[in-house]
């Protein structure tokens, strides 16, 4: 197996564990919000298809697997647009700075969905190295 398989098989692992985290995370809030169930829908895909891009490394799969990353990427960064709306809406009503700080505690984590779009950024990084070949 070669370095590159490897990396692919490790973001197929990270998108495991962001799923783990993401699940414990939006089942303990009640699942408010339909938007919730993207990232716990498509981040087991992106499990499967990473894997079997990792193992089975041909054009296709090398396609399908920057296909991914680059979805990977859109839902963080929307997932992060969401996790920040409620809170800069009421941290823009506080007058007090230290609310701010106590705020922060209460919402969902502000940075937590960016951990999915970087590890989509390490799977693009992965494709488009060697000329765009998984070897």
């Amino acid at each position: 197996m070669i370095k590159d398989q490897k990396l692919v098989l490790f973001t197929g692992g990270g998108f495991l564990c962001l799923w783990l985290d993401l699940f414990l995370g939006h089942a303990s809030s009640g699942m408010t919000h339909p938007g919730m169930w993207v990232p716990l829908i498509y981040l087991p895909c992106a499990v499967i298809l990473s894997v079997l891009s990792g193992l089975h490394s041909t054009e296709s799969g090398k396609r399908l697997f920057c296909l991914v990353c680059k979805g990977a990427i859109v839902i963080g960064l929307v997932g992060f647009c969401f996790h920040s709306i409620r809170l800069w809406h009421d941290v823009s009503k506080s007058a007090m700075q230290w609310e701010v700080v106590f705020r922060l505690l209460r919402y969902p984590p502000l940075l937590a969905p960016l951990a999915v779009s970087g590890l989509g950024v390490l799977g693009v990084l992965v494709t488009n190295s060697n000329g765009g070949s998984i070897k």
